[in-house]
């Protein structure tokens, strides 16, 4: 809804700019012709596109609740065979993690994170946490909060390794 606002005051704005505004210094200004055509041009774009803009974002909006429909039963499904799946459980490792991350990343030190994380995300954090420290840079997080763990999605297979949890979290 955010962009949707965004884009119409940007639009507005663009339409309701006054021709004069582009004349240039010493006189001259010349081109309010193109402007108002172009003023013009840009009304019947949004009128074309505004409405395929809203009717996508909301499309978007009702598959991504869908999804997440979806998503609770399998997680709610998974847990009642095992308990690794508890939402409560997972939201309070995934909480356990983001903090970690985040201090490890202001150490400057991956080895804080690495239990959390892959071999493949500890090797990318590494250099970059290497490149910050040559450099005397350092990530300086304050008032860290977690707002939202959702839980996206779930695959729950017969081999607890090959588990997969998916999560989408908003913080500040």
């Amino acid at each position: 809804m955010r962009h949707l606002i965004t884009l119409g005051f940007t639009l507005s704005l663009i339409l309701l700019m006054n021709a004069n505004a582009f004349a240039r210094a010493g006189g001259g200004g010349g081109g309010a012709g193109a402007v108002v055509g172009g003023g013009i041009f840009i009304a019947i774009v949004t009128i074309i596109v505004l409405p395929f803009y809203i009717a996508w974002m909301l499309i978007r909006k009702a598959k991504q609740k869908v999804e997440d429909t979806v998503h609770s039963h399998q997680l709610h499904k998974a847990a009642k065979h095992d308990p690794f799946w508890d939402e409560d459980a997972l939201k309070a490792r995934v909480e356990k993690v983001f903090f970690t991350v985040q201090r490890a990343w202001m150490a400057r030190d991956q080895e804080i994170a690495r239990e959390f994380i892959t071999q493949r995300l500890y090797d990318k954090h590494k250099l970059q946490t290497d490149i910050m420290i040559e450099q005397h840079e350092k990530n300086m997080l304050q008032n860290m909060n977690l707002i939202e763990v959702q839980v996206v999605k779930v695959e729950d297979q017969a081999e607890d390794t090959k588990d997969k949890l998916w999560t989408r979290i908003r913080g500040s």
